[in-house]
């Protein structure tokens, strides 16, 4: 599993469980119209989710980034679709759920800041779609990873970028990256940088890399690191376009705005970068 999904909380555990935030200032029990929010002051108020669409079986999950003031509520109807799925001798993977999905942001007391209907996905054989890690900024930027499988239950990712406002600023699919292991989004939402397996434009061919995006001006990047290691340490891009870091063996790789690498001992790293997660 990436190390990007292990700080969230998505997995569907039975109705009637109660999950919470990283922080805990916020409980959920599955199911429930309601979740209580721990206030500043130490006391404990509930507040009401935006209800569930009436018609259909939907499901319901709350999507926590690592920190701050912002979570996603994440609805979800599915429907398999296929032929002699009521047969006794059909092949129990021959069919197609598609998915209907619909993401809100909110703040933690409650407002709704957008509402966002997404696009149909589907999913062949035995393919899931139960992993879509979130990074939202202080302003409410969001960048959300939507994990589809084909019939051969291949990832295919496609990350959105939306702003404050709900509107879809980037979207990149699995034509450019066919396996992504982390994202991250400055903190003034202006830049996304991806790791994973992409397209490496300059060999015109697939491998490990690391890629930048400017939100607003459609430029990037995208660099090869063929030998990245996992390293524990969460992939980050700075407002002022600088990513760090990337494991090589003994060493680190950060790469400044326009690409470039930098090879660096971990004492240097950690001077310039800081601790960091």
């Amino acid at each position: 599993m990436p190390p990007l999904l292990l700080f969230l909380l998505i997995c569907a555990p039975a109705r009637g469980a109660e999950i919470k935030s990283p922080d805990s200032t916020i409980r959920w029990t599955i199911g429930a119209p309601v979740y209580s929010l721990l206030t500043p002051k130490g006391k404990t108020r509930e507040r009401r989710l935006p209800p569930k669409p009436s018609e259909g079986n939907w499901t319901r999950r709350l999507l926590f980034p690592e920190k701050g003031a912002f979570f996603g509520v994440l609805d979800e109807k599915r429907e398999e679709l296929g032929l002699h799925l009521e047969g006794r001798r059909g092949p129990a993977t021959a069919k197609l759920a598609v998915s209907a999905s619909i993401l809100y942001l909110l703040s933690k007391p409650g407002r709704v800041l957008w509402k966002k209907r997404l696009r149909e996905r589907h999913f062949g054989g035995a393919g899931t779609a139960d992993e879509i890690p979130l990074k939202i900024t202080d302003d409410g930027t969001a960048a959300v990873l939507l994990q589809d499988s084909d019939p051969y239950t291949k990832s295919r990712p496609v990350v959105l970028v939306i702003d404050p406002r709900g509107r879809t600023k980037l979207e990149l699919g699995y034509t450019v990256w066919s396996r992504i292991d982390e994202l991250s989004l400055s903190r003034d939402g202006r830049s996304l940088a991806i790791r994973g397996l992409g397209r490496i434009p300059e060999g015109e061919n697939w491998g490990k890399a690391v890629g930048v995006y400017r939100i607003d001006d459609d430029k990037g990047w995208v660099s090869a690191v063929p030998e990245a290691e996992p390293s524990g340490r969460a992939l980050r891009v700075h407002d002022e376009g600088w990513v760090c870091c990337v494991r090589e063996g003994p060493v680190y790789v950060a790469f400044d705005p326009s690409g470039r690498r930098e090879r660096m001992e971990p004492e240097e790293m950690i001077r310039r970068f800081g601790e960091g997660r």
